[in-house]
């Protein structure tokens, strides 16, 4: 199997801080993972926001 995240950094969250925004996005699909031991990701993507609420990517398991 393998963790897939994608993360599109092409909107204003991230022009200031790209690094900062995509570590804090990183901590909360860390934080999910930790709670649920993976479950959230195993059936179907799980969608990453940035701190304004937009849709930037997601982060899923599937079969290699």
């Amino acid at each position: 199997m393998k963790f897939k995240i994608e993360i599109n950094t092409d909107n204003s969250a991230f022009s200031d801080m790209e690094g900062g925004e995509v570590a804090r996005i990183l901590r909360g699909v860390s934080r999910t993972v930790e709670e649920t031991s993976g479950e959230s990701f195993n059936d179907y993507a799980v969608s990453l926001f940035d701190v304004n609420g937009n849709k930037v990517g997601f982060a899923l398991i599937e079969e290699a």
